[in-house]
Formats: structure tokens, C-alpha cells, sequence
């Protein structure tokens, strides 16, 4: 198997339709490595409800693994109704194999920001 090959394949691993409330139909990966690093991070930094936008970001994607959202998109993301907003982090995070306190863990298990 050549790079492009597994770029590929690792580009679709684990990809399962999501049903976001409000919204319909959508298509959900795995958090990637550089998202799953800076977790803590971003919780401390940003909070727990951006840091659940920028997983929304990572993982929402089309069938294809291609990303529907990017970074830029975060304060978007962060102005959708609350009913959407919890719907997508919650399949996002069951594609993720995270539970529900996921995000909130992350932050305590971080030294705080100096």
C-alpha cells in the first residue's frame, strides 16, 4: 500500500452516520490525533463549550471523511441553538467512543493555564 493509499483509508476510518436534531443527517470520524492532544488545552484556554466546537469541527465531515467544518468556523458553531449544539456533540463524541464527560474531564486533568 502506497502514502496515498493510507492517507486515504485513514481519512474514512471509522466514519458512521450521525443524526444531529434539528438538522438531519450528517456524517461523523474520529477525533484527530492533533485535536485529541490539545484537549486539555483548549478546555482551559477556551472553556468547555468551545472546546466541544472544536470537536464538532474535527469530526463532522461528509461520507468521505472529507471535514464539513474548519477552525475558522468555531465562532459560528459556537451560535448555534443549544439543541443543535448538544445534539452534534453528543454523536460526535459517541463516534469518538468519549462519554458525555469527556470534555470536562480533559480540563481537570490539565495543569491550569499560567
Amino acid at each position: 500500500m502506497n502514502r496515498d493509499a493510507i492517507l486515504a483509508a485513514a481519512s474514512r476510518f471509522g466514519i458512521q452516520p450521525v443524526e444531529i436534531h434539528g438538522v438531519g443527517r450528517a456524517f461523523a470520524r474520529p477525533a484527530s490525533v492533533k485535536i485529541a492532544a490539545r484537549m486539555s488545552e483548549i478546555v482551559n484556554t477556551h472553556g468547555e463549550q468551545t472546546a466541544g466546537a472544536f470537536l464538532i469541527a474535527d469530526c463532522v465531515c461528509d461520507e468521505n471523511g472529507v471535514r464539513t467544518f474548519s477552525e475558522s468556523d468555531i465562532e459560528t458553531i459556537m451560535q448555534w441553538p443549544v439543541a443543535i449544539f448538544k445534539s452534534a456533540l453528543e454523536e460526535v463524541q459517541r463516534v469518538c467512543g468519549m462519554g458525555s464527560d469527556a470534555i470536562e474531564d480533559a480540563g481537570k486533568n490539565s495543569p491550569a493555564p499560567p
